[in-house]
């Protein structure tokens, strides 16, 4: 496994990143997009963990900073109206040029999930979304968000940007008649299989599921399926339960392994052994 540093020029700015790519030629790249306020690596480096997953049986990821944050330049703008969709998108591209990889997979944390959505419908190379909700699915739906998810993100950003010394910039938290998925859902499964992983109780996890069979029934034809796991966890403990890190990290590159790599391929992992990719039994299908 090696492991590069990248500052991508971007509208004057510079974003800060990790290309991770396996020892052998790579299948794929994952582009991997947390949440607000955290860094390239993730909470408890769980996107190095599982970049470190990936590497091992030949799919290379890349995870970045967002602008203004960690090592990006740039000031800091992310709210839930205008997620950073370009910028993933700008990086996405760039890592699969740089690598002469035609087949991506995106994977979402909150903001992140919402975001590779809507990456996913503007990359052609988009096989694969992988949503993570962490005790809320509102991060992909089209209504209220949470009172107090509002309230840590909106101090997260004031204080990245005072961090920086820059102007003092407000969430975008306009409120609208809630309960609509957002179209990225139905546009993204013209294209890619999708997997909501869901951290959080029971309760929020079937509203969850009503929700998109609700939303999918009446969308337009698709081409492909999505599935739904549900992870027993305190979603806004910021994954610090660590049975809750190693099922994001088990889950995200089982679910990256099926849908990335070709069927027919055989798999090595770190220990030696192989293995084909075969569907993991923790998925729920839908």
């Amino acid at each position: 496994m090696r492991e590069y540093p990248i500052f991508l020029p971007y509208e004057g700015d510079h974003i800060a990143g990790i290309i991770t790519v396996p020892d052998r030629d790579p299948e794929a790249v994952a582009l991997l997009l947390q949440g607000v306020g955290a860094p390239r690596s993730h909470r408890y480096r769980v996107w190095t963990r599982i970049a470190h997953g990936l590497a091992d049986i030949g799919i290379a990821s890349v995870r970045m900073d967002y602008r203004g944050m960690g090592d990006s330049t740039g000031p800091v703008g992310l709210d839930w109206d205008t997620p950073p969709v370009e910028l993933a998108n700008a990086v996405a591209t760039m890592a699969l040029e740089s690598l002469g990889l035609d087949r991506l997979g995106v994977v979402g944390n909150c903001l992140g999930a919402r975001t590779a959505l809507q990456v996913a419908n503007l990359q052609s190379s988009c096989r694969t979304v992988a949503c993570v909700l962490p005790g809320t699915y509102e991060a992909i739906m089209d209504g209220t968000r949470p009172a107090f998810h509002q309230r840590v993100t909106r101090r997260l950003i004031r204080g990245l940007s005072r961090a920086r010394g820059g102007r003092r910039v407000e969430p975008n938290w306009r409120r609208r008649e809630a309960g609509k998925p957002i179209p990225a859902v139905s546009r993204a499964l013209r294209s890619s299989e999708i997997l909501f992983l869901y951290f959080g109780p029971e309760e929020g996890f079937l509203r969850l599921t009503h929700q998109l069979e609700k939303a999918t029934a009446q969308s337009e034809p698709r081409a492909h399926s999505y599935e739904m796991s549900l992870v027993p966890a305190e979603g806004y403990a910021g994954f610090q339960p660590l049975p809750a890190q190693e099922a994001l990290v088990e889950h995200v590159i089982a679910w990256l392994a099926r849908t990335l790599l070709d069927p027919d391929l055989e798999m090595t992992a770190s220990d030696g052994a192989t293995e084909s990719p075969a569907r993991p039994a923790f998925l729920k299908s839908s």
